[in-house]
């Protein structure tokens, strides 16, 4: 009887340490919560904004805990003091560097901040940092960089003449999307970046930070080929979301779409007078 129960013990102790592998594969890969047999209406836990930390009458999701829900808001109230108290883009950088109240950094290998010309007068936003950024620390980096700096060519900006960032600082693990959690708390990071560049024309590259500048969810397709204006800091700036060029070879189709919209770029470009010497 007694080699039966230290079997038994044993075989407990085994599967308690596999399934302590199974939750620390699921953490590094970026699962944050447990989900239940009944169906989650998604849309609801979304609906969090940037207001709830002041606003009273929030109704906390049910699929949230408080202690989630706590930490979100104590996170996106110390991303907005970062923005409020950075006066400059190396401050801001240098802030966002000691930042840990977004969980994407946890599992990124470096924090993408941005570079270029920081007043440029054109400012350029992706989504999120890919494999090469996360290993350089350096945005737009790697093949999908090349291929913007191609598709940009064409009207003269480079990264000498213009501005370059992400939306998201780091790489969500998986390749998977940024939850609406870590889009809130980046969100006033990244108002705070546009505010200090402070560009002219500010290109999204992709739906991702069109749709956290305009707080929509609406399609690349949708929001392309059209001007959209953002005012921030008393000053109107006028945005162009375009296709990502990384999905050209997959999609050839769509570079007469690319092209359209790069055409348009640069008619503003003639129309606002801004000259790209370098």
């Amino acid at each position: 009887m007694t080699n039966d129960n230290n079997k038994i013990i044993n075989d407990n102790h085994a599967n308690n340490i596999n399934h302590m592998n199974d939750l620390s594969w699921l953490l590094a890969m970026g699962v944050d919560e447990c989900i239940s047999d009944m169906p989650i209406n998604q849309y609801e836990t979304a609906a969090i904004k940037l207001n709830i930390a002041t606003n009273s009458n929030v109704r906390i999701n049910p699929t949230i805990s408080k202690k989630q829900f706590v930490g979100m808001v104590d996170a996106v109230a110390a991303s907005k003091k970062i923005a409020n108290e950075s006066n400059s883009l190396d401050e801001l950088q240098q802030s966002i560097n000691k930042f840990d109240g977004c969980g994407l950094k946890q599992t990124a290998g470096n924090t993408v901040f941005g570079g270029g010309l920081k007043n440029a007068d054109i400012m350029i936003i992706g989504g999120v940092p890919d494999n090469d950024d996360d290993k350089s620390g350096q945005v737009f980096s790697g093949e999908a960089g090349k291929m913007l700096d191609l598709i940009l060519s064409f009207i003269k900006i480079n990264r000498g003449n213009a501005y370059f960032s992400n939306a998201i600082y780091w790489r969500p693990p998986g390749r998977r999307s940024p939850t609406n959690s870590e889009i809130a708390i980046c969100q006033p990071l990244l108002l705070r970046q546009i505010g200090l560049v402070s560009p002219k024309i500010l290109i999204s590259i992709g739906r991702l930070p069109a749709n956290i500048l305009f707080n929509n969810s609406e399609s690349i397709k949708k929001m392309r080929g059209k001007w959209q204006e953002l005012l921030l800091v008393n000053k109107n700036i006028a945005v162009m979301a375009i296709l990502d060029p990384v999905i050209l070879p997959k999609t050839p189709m769509d570079k007469s779409l690319i092209w359209a919209d790069i055409l348009m770029i640069n008619q503003r470009l003639q129309q606002l007078n801004i000259k790209l010497d370098c």
